[in-house]
């Protein structure tokens, strides 16, 4: 079903701002937000692509044109983001490693190596993209993927039941609540996600207590990485498709629609181009002490990035391959 579209853009732009504050705090201690909220944000873009690209792929009854969405949106602003981000490291890369970030083969210690980490869930997501599009569009012949599965990290499998609540939302109904019991079980589903991601809450304490027996007794040889707090994340997906499910019930004035609107069309180029810029800012020296006034720069910088690639770069090429919106 179709969820409320200004909550989803409310719930994206907020992580977006989670994602770039905590990571800011990190070259300038002006905030004291906890570490983990920023994984927990990244959680909340799995579950929300798993439903857009859902609902996008229902609405698209071609595989070709399934993919040409997906890679005139992924690329629009990585291949950009990239370069920049190689600019802005300054380190030498090598042709070959250049083209396996751009492929996402095996990018996890090039990202680090450009000073662009959060790219690694874009690479999550690009393989969720691959294996999702198989099983919907090829049907019994998504078998053949499945010599290909043992070569992807064990890493991206942990998180894909985050990403796979987010598409089952697409089958859902709208429960049958007012906007008051819609708006009490949203705040409660709300601070218990937060607890979720806060290392001193009796939540977190008790479900990471719960993942070290079951990751000691069945994946003790396997190292988790970006995938270390996995049952917080299955826990905090379900918490978010929770409130996705009843946001249904909620009503928001056109002027919030039109900000959470315009501001979660930009939250691509913010995410994946913040971090280095942060970096990057954090060596100029006139700039140290003015910690408001380089958080607002950096984030002009990223809102212009997205201007040229996510809005007018992206709508020149969908439109040049007649693509509609999804």
């Amino acid at each position: 079903m179709l969820f409320d579209s200004t909550f989803i853009n409310i719930i994206r732009g907020l992580s977006c701002l989670t994602v770039f504050l905590i990571h800011f705090q990190t070259f300038n201690l002006s905030f004291n937000l906890p570490w983990k909220m920023a994984h927990g944000a990244v959680i909340v873009f799995f579950v929300l692509s798993g439903y857009l690209i859902h609902l996008s792929a229902k609405s698209t009854p071609r595989l070709i044109v399934f993919a040409q969405k997906r890679l005139s949106r992924i690329y629009s602003v990585f291949l950009p983001a990239l370069v920049f981000s190689i600019l802005l490291s300054r380190q030498d890369l090598s042709f070959s490693n250049f083209f396996r970030l751009l492929l996402f083969v095996d990018p996890f210690h090039l990202y680090q190596y450009i000073n662009n980490e959060p790219i690694w869930s874009l690479t999550y997501e690009v393989y969720y993209y691959i294996i999702f599009a198989f099983v919907f569009y090829l049907k019994r012949w998504s078998l053949f993927l499945l010599p290909i599965l043992p070569f992807l990290s064990e890493q991206i499998f942990f998180l894909f039941p985050c990403w796979l609540c987010g598409a089952a939302l697409v089958y859902l109904r709208k429960p049958s609540l007012n906007s008051l019991g819609s708006f009490i079980i949203i705040f409660f589903c709300f601070i218990l996600f937060i607890q979720v991601y806060i290392d001193t809450s009796v939540v977190h304490d008790f479900i990471m207590t719960q993942q070290w027996i079951l990751y000691e007794k069945f994946f003790s040889s396997i190292e988790l990485g970006t995938s270390s707090y996995f049952l917080c994340d299955w826990v905090g997906s379900f918490l978010i498709a929770i409130i996705i499910i009843f946001s249904k019930g909620l009503h928001f004035p056109n002027l919030i629609a039109e900000i959470a609107r315009w501001f979660s069309q930009r939250t691509y180029s913010i995410y994946i181009i913040h971090y280095p810029l942060m970096i990057a800012f954090s060596d100029i020296q006139f700039l140290q002490g003015y910690a408001l006034l380089s958080l607002l720069l950096i984030l002009f910088i990223c809102i212009l990035f997205s201007e040229i690639f996510e809005i007018w770069l992206y709508r020149k090429i969908a439109s040049r391959l007649g693509l509609t919106k999804g």
